[in-house]
């Protein structure tokens, strides 16, 4: 009878402690899983709260079906093949006009070709965030892409070693059949607008 008093005794002495911490233990295991979703709101907005860079791209086609091409350039400071285009500039007269942007880095892209070129129609802007090799941190884009058609393309081509002609093929694998490097930015862009499918 002495035996058992004194574990029931120990038992009841138990029970003050064994709870708080059983407790406070299971308030600590939830305790991320309760700041998760603050943090990622806060990445969130903060992402949402940085600057974006506007653009303006061309998808230029050649062909059609199992034939068809697109035109991209070499870019010198990513160094891989790009669609043509560039980023909006107002101190170079773009006045926040996307299509204007198109045509002055057009103008200064394929000038030297001498290839005459129209813009169709505005496709749509399709937003990114992507790593910036120049500043090397991630950055909001926004890009505005236009359909446009060139002339006199093949024989302009010909020969050329800043634009090319690549297939689909290539721009999924990202490498041209030359070996040389295609940029994400492209194949995620051709994604976007249905070009490619999806990864």
């Amino acid at each position: 009878m002495t035996i058992m008093k004194k574990y029931l005794v120990e038992e009841r002495s138990l029970i003050p402690w064994r709870w708080p911490f059983a407790t406070w233990a299971r308030m600590f295991w939830l305790l991320p899983w309760l700041i998760w979703p603050i943090t990622r709101n806060k990445r969130r907005q903060n992402v949402l709260r940085e600057p974006t860079e506007r653009g303006a791209l061309a998808l230029i086609r050649v062909g059609s079906g199992p034939s068809q091409h697109y035109v991209l350039q070499w870019n010198p400071n990513w160094r891989m093949y790009n669609l043509l285009g560039g980023k909006m500039d107002n101190g170079r007269g773009d006045a926040n006009d996307f299509s204007q942007t198109l045509r002055r880095e057009l103008c200064e892209e394929i000038g030297a070709h001498k290839l005459r070129f129209r813009v169709v129609r505005e496709l749509r802007h399709i937003i990114l965030r992507q790593y910036s090799h120049r500043e090397e941190r991630s950055k909001n884009y926004d890009f505005a892409v236009f359909e446009v058609e060139l002339d006199l393309l093949q024989r302009s081509l010909d020969g050329s070693s800043e634009l090319i002609l690549a297939t689909p093929a290539e721009i999924e694998r990202l490498t041209t059949r030359s070996g040389q490097p295609i940029s994400l930015t492209t194949r995620r862009i051709l994604q976007a607008l249905g070009e490619l499918p999806a990864a």
